[in-house]
């Protein structure tokens, strides 16, 4: 059930750039599966270092949507990869997605997601893959940098808690939505501030078409609920926003209830 918190106890926070856990719906474990598979995922930062602390996370399901998840795996000091098992006689037939969040304080990286189909994976000026469903695999991940920073927090300036995911806005690659931007969901696997990246070659024209009401917006902030590949209802969302390209870009604030602008927001750098 997804439950709808009201937009007066919810505030977000938009952190200057320095540039600049989910707890899973549904956590698998080999134990239920008649074989199983490897991800081995390397993480860099979007200088291309190693990044201890990030978090990964894997999900799966049929006609979709994510219906089952790994539990968040974190990078250990001294390294840059996890190492997660999944049961191979789902994977062959459903969507595999993959979510890595920076570590806390880390918001010059911003989320990223990578799936079986439609969503490469970020590898700087190395050409990104999908996910393979089928079979074990390595998966090397260079982070991209922030170009906006959110900071979801309650009206006492808590955290607000997981699960919560948001949709950004990504040009796919292949499927449904080949060559279009499309609102696409990304895990959060940790509470606090977290970077999102808004690509080079995203134009403020595509940005304005998300913008249409309960169908989507730039940047919609989620409570739990099915991960799909489709757009979200708006309406249930905590936060949305458009986003407006400069140099700094700006968010533009939407009540869910009412589709209204709230506020301009700009995002600076230094």
């Amino acid at each position: 059930m997804i439950t709808k918190l009201g937009n007066r106890t919810i505030r977000i926070t938009l952190f200057a750039l320095i540039f600049g856990v989910l707890a899973p719906i549904a956590a698998t474990t080999s134990a239920n599966a008649s074989g199983t598979i490897t991800e081995t995922v390397h993480v860099k930062d979007h200088t291309g270092a190693s990044l201890a602390g990030a978090l990964v996370e894997f999900g799966y399901g049929p006609n979709s949507i994510f219906t089952s998840f790994t539990s968040p795996a974190t990078v250990p000091s001294g390294s840059d990869q996890v190492t997660i098992t999944m049961p191979s006689d789902y994977l062959a037939t459903d969507k595999l997605g993959m979510w890595i969040e920076p570590p806390a304080g880390d918001t010059a990286d911003a989320v990223t997601t990578a799936r079986s189909t439609g969503v490469k994976t970020s590898n700087g000026s190395t050409a990104g893959v999908y996910l393979d469903p089928t079979q074990s695999e390595v998966v090397n991940v260079q982070l991209l940098p922030s170009s906006v920073v959110l900071n979801p927090v309650d009206s006492a300036n808590n955290p607000l808690p997981l699960p919560l995911w948001v949709d950004t806005p990504v040009r796919w690659t292949s499927g449904v939505n080949s060559g279009v931007v499309s609102p696409t969901t990304n895990v959060l696997l940790r509470t606090g501030a977290f970077g999102i990246n808004i690509a080079s070659g995203i134009t403020q024209s595509e940005l304005d078409a998300l913008n249409n009401g309960n169908s989507s917006y730039d940047i919609s902030l989620y409570p739990n609920g099915l991960l799909t590949y489709t757009a979200h209802d708006t309406s249930v969302a905590i936060s949305l926003f458009g986003v407006t390209l400069g140099s700094p870009d700006t968010l533009t604030q939407y009540d869910p209830s009412t589709n209204q602008a709230l506020s301009v927001q700009p995002q600076h750098s230094q």
